[in-house]
C-alpha cells in the first residue's frame, strides 16, 4: 500500500505495510483525490498530505461496493479509514461533493434569506451563486485569496488576508451534515479530471487508477 506525501515541496509516494481501520470507520480504496486550496497550502509549507477528500469504493465497515466521497488526514492514497463521508454516483467529478459542502456549511452559519458577499475567488464561488442571494452585504463567504477588511465573514480557506476589523469564523472541515446535503444538490463546478502525475497548478480530481 502507499500514500503521496510533500517533502521539501516535492511530492514523494511512501510504502506502507498495512491500514488500520478503527471501529465505527469504513475502509475505501481510493479512486481519485482533491487538489484545492489545502494541497496550494501544504505545498507553501513544504510538507504534508496533499489531499483530505478522496473518491473511492467501500471495501469493509460500510456497504462495500458503493461509491462515497470520504474525509481524511490522508485522502491522496490508495486506501484510507475514514467516518466522514457521503455515498455518491460512480464518478471522480463527484470529489466536487467535497468543495460544495464548505458552501453549505458556511450557509447555515449564515442567517436564513439574507444576501451575501462572496470574497476571493475559487472554483466554489459557482456554489455559492447557485444556493444563495450574492451581492453587497455584512454577511461575507470568504474564498481562497480572499482580502478581509469587515463585515461577518465565514472563511472557507486559510489562504486569506485579514486587514481589517471583521469577525471570521473558519471552515476547516465541513460537518456530516452539510456533506451529505452537498451530495443530495448534486451542485457540480466542473473541475478538470486529470491523471496521477506533478499536482496540478489549480484545483482538480486527480485519478490513481
Amino acid at each position: 500500500m502507499w500514500r503521496l506525501v510533500v517533502e521539501g515541496g516535492v511530492l514523494k509516494r511512501v510504502e506502507e505495510p498495512a491500514l488500520l481501520i478503527p471501529p465505527g470507520f469504513v475502509g475505501v480504496k481510493v479512486k481519485a483525490f482533491l487538489v484545492d486550496d489545502f494541497t496550494q497550502w501544504v505545498l507553501r509549507r513544504g510538507f504534508g498530505s496533499p489531499s483530505r477528500w478522496a473518491f473511492g469504493v467501500v471495501v469493509s465497515g460500510g456497504e462495500v461496493g458503493r461509491h462515497v466521497v470520504a474525509y481524511a488526514e490522508n485522502a491522496a492514497a490508495q486506501y484510507i479509514a475514514t467516518d466522514r463521508f457521503a455515498y455518491v454516483s460512480g464518478q471522480p467529478s463527484a470529489l466536487e461533493t467535497a468543495a460544495v459542502a464548505y458552501v453549505v456549511e458556511a450557509l447555515h452559519r449564515i442567517p436564513r434569506g439574507v444576501r451575501v458577499e462572496v470574497l476571493g475567488g475559487d472554483p466554489r464561488r459557482a456554489a455559492v451563486e447557485e444556493l444563495a442571494e450574492v451581492g453587497p452585504s455584512k454577511w461575507r463567504i470568504a474564498l481562497q485569496g480572499a482580502t478581509i477588511s469587515g463585515g461577518r465573514v465565514v472563511a472557507l480557506s486559510r489562504l486569506v488576508e485579514v486587514v481589517g476589523n471583521s469577525v471570521v469564523r473558519f471552515v476547516d472541515v465541513p460537518s456530516r451534515r452539510a456533506l451529505a446535503a452537498a451530495a443530495s444538490l448534486k451542485v457540480r463546478l466542473g473541475l478538470p479530471v486529470v491523471g496521477l502525475g506533478e499536482l496540478p497548478g489549480g484545483w482538480a480530481v486527480v485519478t490513481v487508477d
